[in-house]
């Protein structure tokens, strides 16, 4: 696996301000998901940015692809560096396509690839071209949103996108989901992926890698077991505390049945169906969607309606 992007001492200081990174060195692998996780202030996000030139170093040297940033045409170096904001921040005048297409559309794209692309793409992230493509952004969920500003970053087939805090202003249900879709979109399209967080339990879901940073230093790089297992400072170890990587929202809808999170009563009709014995995972994609599900045992008996407040009010007692 080759090396994408290289950090060759990087440090970064502002005038009248504490140094924001201390001598970084680190190497990222072409294809990998790469997790910087650490506090709030800490240099994940300055990092993030010296990829794709938003600051540019104090001392030391970025490399993309084996060559200096600084040999590159910045402006056309970001055409291949995608980059999803935790406000994802769509036109609020241009449809669902226009939006994903915005790339498209400066690199010279026929009207025609757009579209198809565009299409392809809301299939790809289970959104209906026929109902999503023409809608605006006021007229989606948060969830949605983001799946857009994913889109958007991904259409131009980039090399590498960019992620920061992407999902920590949703709700679990959507947060959980959009985990699922980049591990997902990363299986299938194998782009390397840069992504910040402060949550642990998110860094060791998605990462093949993670670089833990503290007040500006990298303290260790290491596969989420090797952090876990083996955190080369005190700090890291308490960071990871209690954290293995598996998920903890392993759970059925029997689960919420048993603990009474749902209602006996069914107030609409024509709402999809989920049985007892349906996943988690799969009860949240469908509530990013839905607002309430069916719930039928295995006969087929109509047992009452499960709805999101049902799912955070489980959620918030199980796992407070």
């Amino acid at each position: 696996m080759s090396t994408i992007i290289e950090f060759k001492d990087v440090s970064k200081a502002y005038p009248d301000q504490p140094t924001i990174l201390v001598g970084l060195n680190l190497k990222i692998q072409q294809g990998e998901i790469f997790v910087l996780v650490g506090p709030s202030g800490s240099g994940k996000t300055t990092s993030l940015k010296m990829i794709n030139g938003l600051i540019q170093p104090t001392t030391g040297t970025i490399d993309f692809a084996g060559r200096p940033m600084a040999s590159y045409d910045l402006r056309k170096l970001r055409w291949q560096i995608g980059y999803v904001l935790q406000q994802i921040a769509l036109f609020p005048t241009m449809t669902v396509r226009q939006n994903i297409s915005v790339i498209p559309e400066m690199l010279g794209w026929k009207r025609a690839r757009q579209d198809r692309e565009v299409v392809r793409l809301l299939k790809m992230v289970d959104l209906d071209p026929d109902q999503y493509q023409d809608r605006y952004p006021r007229e989606l969920s948060g969830g949605e949103q983001q799946r857009i500003g994913i889109l958007r970053a991904l259409i131009a087939e980039p090399e590498v996108i960019l992620m920061d805090e992407p999902f920590s202003a949703l709700d679990p249900i959507s947060r959980t989901s959009l985990q699922d879709l980049v591990l997902r979109l990363h299986q299938e399209l194998q782009t390397t992926i840069v992504f910040v967080t402060h949550d642990m339990r998110e860094a060791l879901k998605l990462a093949d890698r993670v670089g833990v940073i503290h007040e500006g230093e990298l303290l260790q790089v290491g596969t989420p077991q090797e952090i876990v297992e083996h955190p080369a400072t005190a700090f890291v170890g308490s960071f990871f505390e209690g954290e293995t990587g598996s998920e903890p929202h392993d759970f059925q809808v029997a689960d919420l049945i048993t603990a009474g999170k749902y209602s006996v009563d069914l107030f609409q009709t024509d709402l999809p169906v989920v049985t007892p014995t349906v996943p988690a995972q799969t009860l949240f994609g469908l509530l990013t969607r839905y607002e309430m599900l069916q719930v039928n045992d295995q006969t087929g008996k109509v047992l009452g309606s499960l709805s999101r407040q049902d799912v955070f009010d489980f959620l918030s007692d199980r796992f407070a």
